[in-house]
């Protein structure tokens, strides 16, 4: 029978023992640091306490000065190396017997020793191992940090317009993507193995407008009423005005609607535009009534017809910063989210955490460009007919073969020609 205990809340984690098993290591041998001070950072450590031990062995050592256990706690109540008060330091986690119970509590001792196939004591240190679950429990946190970064700044961006929005999330982006970028090479070097992909995000190379909108200024908050009631305008707008619905093709696609029924009907404005055909809403419901149920949820054509005659262009144009602003708060709640439920899967290791992080915010960042009218051709692509194929030089002379009949035969027809006239 099997007993189940009750989870403290403040028993140490498992990446806790191994930080103080890792401060352990390295102040028995100090030679170890230079086999963890590459890629493991003081910040990556949780506890205050870890986090100053770490900063002052390694400056000491970066100083060329002594680093035996005597030195460490000396230098820990100067506070040369780090910014814990003084007080604290000669004190409580840094005292000298918290040092001594880092050194016993270590499995890797001078003591914990075996023999090497030469029969001298090899010794066994497993340092490199807790500094790699160290920086991967760093990475959880920092992923789980990026994501509420997105989701709070983008909270506050949203309430201005759409580019103006799109200005400030995109960059956010970018920036996390550089972090994790960063993260991506430490464990990297931890790891020995090469974890970056080529996904490095592209740069800005348009800037989207829109008309009578007024950059930064606060707009109505996104609620769910709003932006229903906005994307019936927006549709209906689009139904009577080619250049709003132009404005809007390389920046919005059916997903970026909240309501499957608008999602739909964007959708088959769509392909109408894709063929080249024309758009208004009978069309629209005649090719919704044409694809039947196994097409999507669309706008039934009464509900079509009254959204289009109570709407205006003007109405659009403000319709459609709802619609973007709201698609993008969407877009950075969405990776916020994913990164947050990475990071709390433990299964994960660090690279493959890394990877997925990095692959939900890149999704984001060319979502977020798309959005603010940076980079449209995708969803553009949407609403054009493809340009007409310029003929290949075999294919201009087939045409003119079929033009033209072959030399022979068209001296022979005048040969004829001139028979008859004599």
């Amino acid at each position: 029978m099997s007993v189940t205990h009750a989870e403290d809340p403040d028993a140490p984690s498992a990446s806790d023992l191994a930080a103080g098993a890792l401060i352990g290591a390295l102040l028995w041998d100090p030679n170890r640091t230079d086999d963890v001070s590459a890629w493991l950072q003081p910040d990556d450590f949780a506890h205050w306490a870890h986090r100053a031990i770490y900063e002052t062995l390694t400056g000491l050592r970066r100083d060329g000065r002594p680093t035996d256990v005597l030195a460490v706690h000396a230098e820990l109540a100067l506070g040369t190396y780090h910014d814990v008060p003084v007080g604290e330091a000669r004190n409580g986690a840094l005292a000298a017997p918290a040092l001594h119970t880092l050194l016993s509590s270590t499995p890797s001792t001078p003591e914990a020793s075996v023999m090497s196939e030469h029969g001298t004591p090899r010794e066994r240190s497993e340092h490199v191992r807790y500094g790699r679950a160290v920086l991967e429990a760093s990475v959880r946190r920092r992923v789980i940090a990026a994501g509420s970064r997105i989701q709070q700044q983008t909270r506050h961006a949203v309430e201005r317009d759409a580019d103006a929005a799109a200005d400030t999330v995109a960059p956010l982006l970018r920036a996390s993507l550089a972090r994790l970028d960063e993260l991506a090479t430490r464990i990297s070097s931890a790891s020995g193995s090469r974890i970056l992909e080529d996904l490095s995000p592209t740069s800005v190379t348009g800037k989207g407008s829109y008309q009578g909108a007024d950059a930064g200024i606060a707009r109505e908050r996104l609620t769910p009423r709003v932006i229903a009631q906005a994307e019936q305008n927006l549709i209906g707008s689009c139904l009577v005005s080619a250049e709003l619905r132009d404005h809007v093709a390389g920046r919005l696609l059916p997903e970026d609607f909240t309501s499957k029924e608008a999602a739909g009907t964007w959708q088959v404005v769509a392909d109408l535009a894709q063929r080249g055909e024309p758009v208004d809403y009978v069309l629209v419901a005649l090719e919704s009534e044409r694809l039947g149920p196994e097409g999507r949820a669309t706008y039934q054509p009464s509900e079509l017809a009254r959204i289009t005659r109570r709407t205006d262009v003007a109405s659009g144009y403000r319709a459609a910063d709802v619609v973007l602003r709201a698609a993008l708060a969407a877009v950075s709640k969405r990776a916020g989210r994913e990164l947050v439920d990475l990071a709390g899967d433990r299964r994960r290791t660090g690279p493959e955490l890394l990877r997925g992080a990095r692959a939900a915010v890149a999704g984001a960042e060319v979502a977020a460009r798309r959005l603010g009218g940076h980079s449209a051709t995708t969803a553009a692509s949407a609403f054009h007919p493809p340009a007409p194929r310029a003929a290949t030089g075999t294919e201009h002379k087939a045409a003119r073969r079929e033009q033209d009949p072959p030399r022979g035969k068209q001296q022979q027809t005048t040969r004829s020609e001139h028979q008859r006239r004599r």
